[in-house]
């Protein structure tokens, strides 16, 4: 359905400006269109996530769209991301080896393979899903910003601001990686590199 598939990425642009008011009226309206489809589904567990961390409701909307078809990336990516922010780190690899036994080579499901190397303080795991990614795209600064946001998590800005360099050094033209440089090097006390 066209229409949704509009509603939901104008959602996907209401998120990515951190709006989850916006965000939730679009999906609220995709809802009544097509209820069951299941990336409505994911949609509504993102916006739980986002305006409220509702960990719960977000499972039961993913439990949901993955009974529709248990093959949605984006499902298992937003599942092994809620099981990170719990530090669960044998949930997030399950979710993220299902996703990727459907495509081992999409790029979100590797990235947050990466984070979860991270969070479990596996340097060498993290190191090997990095060089896989930058490998099928060189360019994929996106894939700093996903580790990211788990490092945010667990308060590791001097990561952050590695990972930030490298993403802008990938793509000088990544924004959003600019941005976070910025902000995480004001919070390590580097005021003129970060508004700079």
């Amino acid at each position: 359905n066209k229409r949704v598939d509009t509603l939901l990425d104008r959602a996907d642009l209401f998120l990515d400006k951190y709006d989850p008011g916006h965000a939730a009226e679009v999906v609220s309206e995709a809802a009544k269109i097509a209820p069951e489809d299941p990336a409505v589904r994911i949609a509504i567990a993102r916006v739980k996530l986002e305006s409220a961390m509702d960990f719960g409701a977000a499972e039961v909307e993913l439990k949901k769209a993955l009974e529709v078809n248990p093959n949605l990336a984006e499902a298992h990516f937003v599942r092994a991301g809620l099981a990170l922010r719990d530090l669960d780190i044998d949930a997030a690899d399950k979710a993220l080896a299902e996703g990727l036994a459907v495509n081992p080579k999409n790029l979100e499901l590797l990235s947050m393979k990466a984070a979860a190397r991270f969070l479990a303080d596996d340097r060498k795991g993290f190191d090997e899903v990095k060089k896989q990614v930058l490998a099928l795209n060189p360019e994929y600064s996106r894939f700093f910003q996903i580790v990211s946001e788990y490092a945010e998590w667990e308060h590791r800005y001097d990561d952050i601001i590695a990972f930030m360099k490298e993403a802008t050094s990938l793509d000088a033209r990544d924004e959003k990686a600019w941005a976070q440089l910025g902000l995480n090097l004001i919070r390590a006390g580097d005021d003129a590199g970060g508004i700079d």
